[in-house]
């Protein structure tokens, strides 16, 4: 009858220690500080990049005729046109060569509302461009916006 009892008791201990073993533990609601963010929501573009052109000057109007060719010593405007809601642009426009070199860049701001002609003036380094093939090479706030091809001649 000792032998029943010790089995007995053991018996009950083992089932009682599995049994708390499956008993479902409470976990601990996740804390905002661990809880992932939501992710934002895509930024609207304040401003709609229309067209780029370059000229050798830019009139009052705004009316801008668009040159491809220009001499050694010629001052570009590089001009970024613009459309969207009320604020100010940030506008860079770098001279790229053909091989892709930085040979200057030049930058301005400007208020936009509704629509806008942002003029950025380039000058040449050495005080006139070399002969040869170039790309003007827009940023809009910083990102790539619009190209524009063109050469010197002389």
């Amino acid at each position: 009858m000792t032998n029943i009892k010790h089995s007995f008791a053991i018996t009950f201990a083992l089932a009682a220690v599995l049994l708390a073993g499956c008993q479902p533990t409470e976990q601990a609601a996740p804390s905002a500080a661990s809880a992932p963010a939501p992710a934002p929501a895509p930024a609207q573009a304040k401003f709609t990049f229309l067209n780029a052109a370059l000229a050798k000057q830019v009139p009052p109007s705004g009316e801008i005729e668009a040159i491809k060719t220009f001499a050694p010593n010629d001052t570009i405007q590089a001009v970024a046109i613009l459309e969207g809601k009320e604020g100010n642009a940030q506008i860079k426009v770098e001279i790229l060569d053909k091989q892709g070199s930085k040979i200057t860049e030049g930058t301005n701001s400007g208020a936009v509302v509704l629509k806008a002609a942002i003029p950025v003036e380039l000058k040449a380094p050495q005080g006139e461009w070399g002969e040869g093939d170039y790309v003007a090479k827009f940023y809009l706030d910083g990102v790539p916006s619009w190209e524009v091809k063109f050469n010197i001649a002389k």
